[in-house]
């Protein structure tokens, strides 16, 4: 029955039995895909911890119950796990029986209890996974007539699961014999997703550096739970610092050719005659010329790919 399922018969799977006629989860996976270690489970879920992209990887495998006691007995037992097990990734998937706004629901002036809300809200901030974007359709679950619709189902992944594996979306199918419609998580491997933030060491070193991101940080004006608030403006703060870097530092090439130009005249005019040493400013100039080269040297330290050693230059 797995190899029909699954197309092929080179898989590895897990299941957990139903308990009458529902109940029951069963997680399939191609051989060699990940390194399996361990499995674990509990009421309404089924996990495996495989090692994945030079660390771990939890995926979870979800049924929610349908009762409010029920579900924050399941949210209680997947935080505990987590703060018990080593540190991974997360990839939570299938059916939570719960909604996160009021417009995820549909159909017979229902919008689900308020508490319920809230409480699932909490547990995805408090588990540190993300609800990403959803395209084609908004509701995963309908009735037999279609009046009723509701968003039960989902994927929640931790950040690093979603730059890891390239995330850019859910995609919801159509509906078969199941009241439930399919759901994918869709993944490229071109660059749709951030690039980690990098901090520039030569930044220090400008003396408007430390006033310009707490000046910046203080004008960033956004609402809603802190967690939030936080990713934000970090995101927020990310590019303002790469504009600003642009404005300040990628000029670096044109400064030294300015400078280089200024010391040639200086030079010229001390050769010539022309003027008393003492009048020029040549001191001054070539240690500006210093601070650009060493700005520029930091720089490209910081964005090479081969390592750098005592010995690298510009070249390496």
């Amino acid at each position: 029955m797995i190899y029909s399922l699954w197309g092929h018969n080179d898989v590895e799977w897990l299941a957990l039995e139903s308990c009458g006629l529902s109940g029951g989860l069963l997680t399939i996976w191609n051989k060699g895909l990940f390194a399996f270690r361990f499995s674990f489970t509990g009421i309404g879920f089924l996990g495996i911890c495989v090692e994945w992209k030079d660390g771990l990887l939890y995926i979870v495998n979800i049924y929610s119950p349908c009762s409010l006691s029920g579900k924050r007995k399941l949210w209680k037992d997947l935080l505990d796990f987590k703060s018990n097990n080593d540190i991974g990734e997360w990839c939570l998937g299938g059916d939570f029986n719960a909604i996160s706004k009021s417009g995820e629901r549909r159909g017979c002036g229902s919008t689900g209890i308020s508490s319920e809300r809230t409480e699932f809200s909490a547990f995805m901030d408090d588990f540190e996974v993300v609800d990403i974007q959803v395209l084609r359709k908004k509701s995963m679950w309908l009735n037999s007539d279609g009046s009723v619709m509701s968003r039960l189902d989902r994927f929640l992944l931790s950040d690093g699961f979603i730059h890891k594996g390239g995330i850019f979306n859910q995609w919801v199918g159509n509906r078969d014999t199941s009241d439930h419609c399919t759901i994918w998580l869709e993944c490229s491997n071109l660059n749709w997703v951030p690039k980690p933030f990098k901090f520039n060491n030569s930044w220090i070193d400008n003396p408007e550096s430390f006033s310009f991101v707490k000046r910046t940080w203080k004008n960033l004006q956004v609402s809603g739970r802190k967690a939030f608030v936080m990713k934000e403006k970090l995101k927020m703060l990310k590019q303002a610092l790469k504009t600003w870097h642009s404005e300040v530092f990628d000029f670096k090439d044109l400064s030294v050719n300015n400078i280089v130009k200024e010391l040639n005249d200086v030079e010229e005019l001390n050769a010539n005659g022309d003027v008393d040493p003492a009048d020029l400013n040549s001191n001054d100039l070539v240690r500006k010329f210093w601070e650009q080269i060493h700005a520029k040297e930091s720089l490209l330290r910081q964005k090479s790919r081969t390592k750098w050693n005592q010995e690298g230059d510009s070249n390496s």
